[in-house]
Formats: C-alpha cells, sequence, structure tokens
C-alpha cells in the first residue's frame, strides 16, 4: 500500500534488499576465513581476529534465517541458511575453546619458551650460513659468555 502512495506522489518506491545468495556467499566465505584464523590462532595469535569474524559470519546467517521464517526470502533458501549460521556458531565455539587454549599456554610460560627456541633456531641458521646479522651471538656448542 505505501509502494502505491508512493508512486501516485512522485515518491520513490524503497531499494529491493540485498540478494540472499550473495548475503549467505559472503557468510560463507567469512566463516571459512575465520575457521583458518582461528585453527592458526594457538601459534599465530590470530584467535582474536577469527572468533570475531566467526561472530559476525553468524550474525549474517542469522539475519538470513530470520528472514526466510519471515516470509521475505524463499523457503528453498532455509536449510542452507541453516546449515550456515550452524557452521557459523560451530565456529565462534572452536574460537572461543583455543582462546581458553591461548590463555592457558600463556600463563605456563609455554610461549615464552617456544619463542625462545625460534630464537635459537633461527641464530643457528643465521650463524651457519655466515651471515653475520646478529653480532656476539656465540657458535653453536659454546657456554655462554658469563
Amino acid at each position: 500500500m505505501s509502494d502505491e502512495l508512493d508512486e501516485l506522489f512522485g515518491g520513490s518506491a524503497a531499494p529491493p534488499p540485498p540478494p540472499v545468495r550473495d548475503h549467505l556467499g559472503r557468510a560463507r566465505w567469512m566463516a571459512f576465513g575465520a575457521l583458518v584464523l582461528n585453527l592458526a590462532g594457538p601459534c599465530c595469535f590470530t584467535g582474536v581476529p577469527g572468533t570475531l569474524l566467526s561472530l559476525w559470519a553468524w550474525y549474517l546467517a542469522d539475519e538470513a534465517v530470520e528472514r526466510v521464517e519471515s516470509g521475505a526470502l524463499p523457503s528453498a533458501l532455509g536449510a542452507s541458511a541453516g546449515r550456515t549460521r550452524d557452521w557459523a556458531f560451530r565456529g565462534v565455539l572452536l574460537g572461543g575453546l583455543l582462546l581458553v587454549l591461548q590463555l592457558a599456554l600463556f600463563s605456563l610460560g609455554v610461549y615464552e619458551a617456544y619463542g625462545n627456541w625460534l630464537l635459537g633456531m633461527l641464530g643457528e641458521v643465521l650463524f651457519r650460513l655466515d651471515l653475520g646479522v646478529l653480532p656476539g651471538l656465540p657458535p653453536p656448542g659454546s657456554a655462554p659468555a658469563p
């Protein structure tokens, strides 16, 4: 009715909503990218962005499910939107669990030992290549200087 009144009085009709296929495609790609970031989180510290991206994908998919249930979108898209929402929610849960694991690893000092080991390996490689990039690095197998 309001669209007809807008046309009658010279107003423009409201723009059509974006297509749900694009909406769900974006949510799927976001959920996939979030899964990659979540899984790399404990090693590369990408857990927080991955969890936030999962939460955003879950919001988009949940919005699409609500639009299907209200009748604004075809009911044929309901199953796909529901699966996308479920996978995005699993990503949120996985991200949360991995963030708790990362917190535990931080508090146990695992990351400090891991960082020292990586720096030692990097120094060993640079020393063996004789690049001289790290001055003052003791030769492998020698006692540290007092």
